[in-house]
This record gives structure tokens, sequence and C-alpha cells, in this order.
């Protein structure tokens, strides 16, 4: 009955499977977690001092999670208690949030310009945070929005690669200048604009470290909602990557400015969110995604979790059928369009992970604590299997990636 299962091999099963309950457990009383926006809504509805605990509620959950132990062969009495520890800690966990934000003053606006003000001021936040960790692991150390973007400078070589004008690019929302250093190798001259201060900073400090040369790269601080300030016909290829462009606001604006400063054949490759990906179809889901960032549809914004803290970010999804309409009415003219990725970007982080651990650390009043040493398995065979499944599914008329990748050029 066991055929080749042994103590070993189970052993390594529980592991993972302990694994992913605590990776879902974080969902619910993590950082940035459940337990935070139910602490969020009780602090705006009865102040700062709200009542934590609720045994109405509680005992319907209770309810809920005996009879789902028992359709599941689950003790109810086991599934009842582990449920009251998910509980407690909860509370505990709103208490703190409630502490850390006891003296948050409320505005008293909620209208559509406090709402973009808090928007640009938590974006603005999250880059200063992000900024000195951009290059080293921030997007990295996610398998859907690694792969997103291996995808995409794929589509961007090809693009490049076709253009017969190759005299400036831009790269728009250009970060730490990752894509303009890339950029630089086939146009004659870059140029990268961002909104933050932070990104800017660390894109020179790079380029003067790692590239020197600054009479061919230039980056500058510039809010894109406000235009591009380039000549017109100045411009051999226009880049927004990794989603930016749904991160502003007046799109069709920055379009018109995109074809505007375009030479007559000029390239464009834009980044959108899906609002029709197979994410956006399931809707919320109970463990931490494989992607550094993802657009919210209740709360209507990007989530992004970093350091144990979440930002919201503005960002409108749309679905393909309105990513024609747009570029259709700026002039510009697609070429193609991709959606990508589709199956890595519902499945769980740890579902690729398998760790063995050598040692457990020391023994401290008796339990072991952290750190151990751990060896990490990523079941690359796995992820090579699933990098090849989403890029067929990029070309396909589903439209079921996260992202919406269009390319294109400017009538000559």
């Amino acid at each position: 009955m066991l055929g080749l299962l042994n103590l070993q091999k189970i052993g390594r099963r529980l592991a993972r499977v302990d694994y992913h309950l605590l990776q879902t457990l974080s969902v619910r009383i993590g950082a940035g977690s459940l337990s935070d926006a139910v602490a969020e809504c009780k602090r705006k509805v009865q102040g700062p001092l709200p009542e934590i605990t609720r045994k109405e509620v509680e005992d319907q959950r209770m309810a809920q999670a005996a009879t789902w132990a028992e359709r599941l062969g689950i003790d109810s009495d086991y599934a009842a208690a582990a449920l009251y520890g998910a509980i407690s800690e909860s509370c505990r966990t709103q208490m703190n949030y409630l502490h850390r934000h006891f003296n948050d003053q409320e505005s008293g606006e909620d209208g559509p310009e406090a709402i973009w003000r808090f928007y640009r001021g938590e974006l603005l936040r999250l880059t200063k945070a992000v900024a000195p960790y951009y290059d080293e692991g921030y997007a990295r150390e996610f398998f859907g929005t690694k792969i997103y973007l291996r995808f995409e400078k794929g589509e961007l070589g090809r693009l490049v690669a076709d253009l017969e004008d190759h005299q400036l690019a831009l790269d728009l929302g250009c970060a730490t200048g990752i894509k303009s250093m890339t950029l630089s190798e086939s146009f004659k001259r870059v140029v990268g604009y961002d909104i933050s201060p932070d990104m800017i900073a660390k894109a020179n400090d790079r380029l003067e470290k790692e590239n020197g040369n600054t009479k061919r790269i230039a980056f500058a601080v510039v809010d894109l909602e406000e235009g591009i300030p380039q000549d017109d016909a100045s411009v051999s290829l226009a880049l927004m990557n990794l989603g930016t462009g749904s991160e502003i606001s007046d799109i069709n604006k920055l379009l018109i400015e995109t074809r505007r400063v375009l030479r007559p054949g000029g390239a464009f490759l834009f980044s959108f969110y899906n609002a029709s990906s197979l994410l956006a179809k399931l809707g919320f889901l109970p463990w931490p995604t494989s992607l550094a960032a993802m657009v919210d549809p209740d709360k209507q914004c990007l989530e992004v979790h970093f350091k144990k803290e979440v930002f919201f970010i503005y960002a409108r999804p749309y679905t393909v059928d309105e990513i024609k309409q747009l570029f259709a009415g700026s002039g510009l003219i697609i070429q193609e369009i991709f959606t990508h990725p589709s199956i890595s970007a519902v499945l769980p982080e740890d579902i690729f992970i398998t760790e063995t651990f050598k040692s457990y650390g020391d023994l401290v009043d008796g339990r072991r604590y952290h750190p151990a040493v751990v060896d990490v398995d990523n079941n690359q065979s796995a992820r090579d299997a699933l990098v090849r499944v989403d890029e067929e599914l990029a070309r396909s008329s589903q439209h079921l990636g996260v992202y919406i990748l269009v390319t294109g050029i400017k009538e000559k």
C-alpha cells in the first residue's frame, strides 16, 4: 500500500504541508493581513479604541469550522481549538495594529482628490523603502513576477531588433534604471523618467558605479501624469514595463504624449494589469501568490507587500478590449498583445519549495529556536514546465495572464 513511501519521504510531505499552513496563516494574521484590515475597519467605524472581540461572530466561525471539519474527516473539537488559536492571535494582531496607528489623524476627506493624494504618498513611501533593495532582490524573489520580467525582456529584445532607428529610447517609470542600462546597448541615448527621487538617486548611483556612461544615459525625476518632456518626433522607442501603465490615472493623455514624441515608425512597449486574468476571475486566494504585487479588486488598488509592511498604490486594471480602444484613440498601432503569466500567478509560492533542515539551532529555555541550517530545493523542473505553459498561454485568445503586454509602432 505504501509503495516507495517511507518515513523520511512522509516527513518531507508533512513539512511541506506545515509550511503551506503557515503561509496561509500569514494571510490571516501576518503583516498586512486580514487581521490588519479588520482593525482598520473597526478603527474607522468605532474610533481609535474599538471593540476587539465579537463573540457572536466568533461563535459563527466556530460553527463553520465544525461543519467543515466533519466534511473533511477532522475532529471538530480539534478544529475548534485550532481556529480559536487563530482568532486569539488575530485579536492580538488587531491590538498591535491599533496601537501603531493610535495617533493617526483622519483627514475627513474621502473624495477622489484626497484618495489620489493618499495613493501618491503611498507610492513615494514604497519607492523610498524599496529603492535600496530593488536591484538585489525585490521582485526577483517572486516566481510569477520573475518569469514575467523574463518574458517581457524577450519581447522587448525582438521589438528592438526590428527597429530601423536606434537614436533615443525612453524608459517611462524607470525605477532604478535596470531596463535603461539594457537599452543603452542598442540605442545611442537612453533617458529614464520616474516620479520617485529615491529611485532616480539609486539609478544615478548605479550608472556611475556600474556603467559610467553618463553621456549616453540620463535619469530625471518626472511625474508622467504631467506629460513627457521630450521634443516632437524625437524618440525611437518608448517603454513602460511591469504593469506601470495601470498606475497612470490619465493614461489617454500619456498615450497621446507617447505618439507625439515617437518618430514615424518608432516603437512602444506598454504593460498593464489585466482585469480579466485567471487570478482576477478566481478572486481572493487564501495564500500568498508568487507575485511581488497584485491588484485587489475590492480595495481597487495595487497591494504591495514589502518587509512586513503593505503599501496601497493606484492601479487601474484593463481588459484587452479596453486596451485596444485606448491605443486606437491615441493613434498608435498595436502589433501584438500578450497576457502573462496565467497559471504561475495563482499558485502559492511555497508549492515549488522543499526545505530540508540540517540543524535546528540552539536550545533556549528548553525549546529550539532559529536560526536553523536549511537546504532549499526549488524544484526547478516544475518551474521550467510552468514557464513553458505560461509562455504558450501568453498568446492565447483567452487572455488569462496577470499582465497585458502591448507592442506596436507609430505609423510612418
